[in-house]
């Protein structure tokens, strides 16, 4: 279930879909998220020395979640896309929650819509499995949109 959100730039997918070699190959992608509840922020490459892997914190639901946590999520997004070391590939556990969510908060702050509300609704119709937990949902709007700086010129 690995569905495209932004043509060539950024894709979101599940945890089984992302350990699809031939997949990634496939499509080009040079940058994976994963988005983990044991993992801490770390950067590495893959064994082949092709791709970028991120990894962050985050559990599925609002609490034990922090605000860094998505920060550094969108801010490894950017910057992939800044320095043209794309297709990104985010993924999590089932790809419903976290990694949507994480895909929506990044069209927000790069400008390419005008709410996170907005963004949510653009990953539905981009990603039928998208189902953020409405916790997140809750933590996002109150605790970590108020600290994204929206980028005046859209990526």
């Amino acid at each position: 279930m690995l569905s495209e959100i932004i043509p060539q730039k950024l894709y979101v997918s599940d945890e089984h879909s992302a350990c699809h070699y031939q997949w990634l190959d496939q499509l080009n992608i040079k940058s994976l998220l994963r988005l983990d509840k044991d993992a801490i922020y770390r950067k590495s490459w893959d064994e082949q020395g092709q791709r970028t892997l991120g990894t962050v914190h985050l559990i599925d639901g609002g609490v034990g979640n922090s605000v860094e946590s998505y920060l550094l999520a969108i801010d490894f997004i950017k910057t992939r896309i800044l320095y043209n070391q794309t297709p990104v590939l985010v993924y999590c556990m089932a790809g419903q929650s976290r990694s949507p969510c994480i895909c929506a908060l990044f069209l927000y702050s790069a400008g390419l819509c005008k709410t996170f509300d907005e963004a949510m609704q653009y990953m539905r119709s981009k990603h039928a499995f998208t189902s953020t937990k409405e916790e997140i949902i809750e933590f996002v709007k109150q605790y970590v949109i108020p600290q994204i700086k929206v980028s005046s010129e859209p990526i």
